[in-house]
This record gives structure tokens, sequence and C-alpha cells, in this order.
């Protein structure tokens, strides 16, 4: 499969960079105290 057609039958939805940058902000903020 293509990586967004998987990504949408297992999330069901396209793939929104707002949930990856929201990780990143929480990991890295908590690892370096941000």
């Amino acid at each position: 499969y293509d990586p967004n057609v998987l990504f949408e039958m297992c999330c069901g939805e396209s793939f929104d960079p707002k949930y990856y940058i929201d990780y990143l902000e929480a990991k890295y903020t908590e690892l370096y105290g941000l």
C-alpha cells in the first residue's frame, strides 16, 4: 500500500502534521525543559 493510503486505513483520516508537531513539542519540552 501507498503510505498515505495505509495511514488513512489505520487512522480513518489523512495525515495531519499538526498532531506530529504537537507530539514533538510535548516530547522536547519535557525532555529539555523548554
